[in-house]
């Protein structure tokens, strides 16, 4: 879908679809939001999201999407989701990872980078992502908020978080999901973007050997990188995470769903490779190898899921 978007949009998927869900859902209307200055907002940072492999404009566009999804069929609104957080969570994903430099924080920091001492060492990507995002909206020329209504209006008594601490890490876990959706994708789509990470990670590899610096887990080309930890990061990471999440917004529950499949098609993925592997070389410890990999991965998804 997202490909396909990117494709009859011309490359402007990320403004087009941003645009759409903000009068779709009537938040333009609601707060009167001029379409000239929202429009050249929404071009101006799509434009500079930055050509990277993976945190490009064609990922954000698929963390805002996903995070729509949630945030309007996942059960937080009304309670935790009013139109001014409604607002502001579509922002959120939309600058999620504006002006992305390809690297991760501790690259930043090992390196002595601008943003790294800048913002103190603390997350200067993050920063970077939403002090670029805020001085866009200060130009009077793109300052589609300027004329917003501070007014709060009042929630309804039925599923109202516990405190604005849960609201917020509520918020915080759907937008983690939605920053992960691919792994809930089909397996195809999913290979295509752990590739195109694991290839911005081999390219930051590159550089950390340049200069000197020790080359990061995962991200040195000439061994295994993230492609080849997948199983292991659906385990400790992925099932985790949307388990947690499902259990208490039962209404997303197809993310946790669509993660099963995703995993016992991995494992079954792996397996295959394996036996593949063995056969060429003639190993005879084979079927020992996929039995014991096959029976991790299961054992590892019944833990979760009980």
């Amino acid at each position: 879908m997202i490909i396909r978007l990117e494709e009859v949009t011309g490359g402007h998927g990320l403004s087009c679809f941003m645009f759409f869900i903000m009068k779709e859902t009537g938040l333009m209307r609601r707060f009167g939001l001029p379409e000239n200055k929202l429009v050249k907002f929404l071009k101006t940072v799509e434009e500079s999201y930055g050509a990277n492999p993976y945190h490009s404009n064609i990922h954000a566009l698929d963390v805002l999407q996903t995070f729509h999804v949630i945030v309007t069929r996942g059960g937080f609104i009304p309670g935790y989701v009013d139109q001014h957080t409604h607002l502001a969570c579509y922002l959120a994903a939309f600058l999620h990872d504006f002006k992305h430099e390809g690297v991760t924080n501790d690259f930043l920091v090992n390196s002595n980078n601008d943003l790294a001492v800048r913002y103190n060492d603390c997350s200067p990507m993050e920063n970077h992502h939403l002090a670029q995002g805020f001085a866009l909206i200060k130009r009077s020329d793109m300052n589609f908020l300027s004329e917003i209504d501070d007014a709060l209006p009042g929630l309804p008594a039925s599923a109202l978080p516990v405190d604005e601490l849960d609201k917020k890490l509520s918020l915080q876990m759907a937008l983690k999901c939605a920053d992960l959706g691919h792994l809930a994708e089909s397996l195809e789509v999913h290979k295509r973007w752990v590739y195109s990470l694991e290839d911005e990670f081999f390219n930051q590899g590159d550089t950390e050997k340049n200069l000197g610096l020790a080359v990061s887990p995962l991200f040195d080309r000439h061994k295994h990188g993230v492609t080849k930890s997948q199983v292991g990061f659906f385990k400790f990471i992925a099932l985790p995470l949307f388990r947690g999440f499902t259990n208490v917004f039962t209404q997303a529950s197809l993310l946790q769903q669509r993660l099963y499949s995703s995993v016992s098609v991995a494992a079954v993925s792996t397996v295959t490779a394996v036996t593949a592997v063995s056969t060429v070389r003639g190993v005879s410890t084979v079927a020992a190898v996929s039995t014991v990999t096959a029976v991790s991965t299961v054992t590892a998804v019944t833990a979760v899921s009980t």
